[in-house]
């Protein structure tokens, strides 16, 4: 079935399955292949901080490595610790000075208390849920507030990047 320009498809995958997935895409030549075609594509990664961000990092810089032809939007989630690592900066880590010309986007996730709008992505994550599921679900006005809120800021930072029309 063909994809209309104004489409879009995303695939989420997994930390355990991003070797094989990357070796499919290398092997099969997917991302020229879209982009022979007409489509744009975007790779998405997640920079966390705590103790999973030297391999988010890593993830990063096997992506720009593999798909230099591919722009990358770089979400950064602090939920877990800092973005930063050896006193430094996202700006000022390698993988950033030796790819920044490829990164079409650095968006940091907004920050919140984790006792309200935390658990709230919580619940909402562990049910599977879109915001606009959660937020109809839900029967109490300040979760739906807070959800909203929140959602309202991530297309704020979505619209800034320049990766929708």
């Amino acid at each position: 079935n063909d994809l209309s320009p104004d489409s879009h498809a995303i695939v989420d995958n997994g930390a355990s399955s991003f070797v094989a997935l990357s070796a499919y895409l290398q092997e099969n030549e997917i991302i020229p292949l879209f982009q022979g075609n007409g489509h744009r594509i975007y790779l998405h990664t997640i920079i966390t901080g705590g103790q999973a961000i030297g391999d988010t990092v890593s993830g990063l810089k096997s992506l720009a490595e593999n798909f230099p032809a591919a722009p990358i939007i770089v979400w950064l989630n602090a939920y877990f610790g800092a973005i930063a690592m050896d006193g430094k900066t996202f700006e000022e880590f390698k993988v950033y000075q030796e790819y920044a010309a490829q990164f079409q986007a650095t968006i940091t996730l907004p920050e919140g208390n984790r006792a309200t709008i935390g658990k709230d992505l919580e619940d909402m994550l562990s049910k599977r849920q879109s915001f606009a599921t959660a937020m109809n679900a839900c029967q109490s006005i300040i979760v739906r507030s807070r959800l909203l809120r929140y959602w309202n800021t991530l297309l704020s930072a979505i619209t800034a990047a320049q990766i929708t029309e």
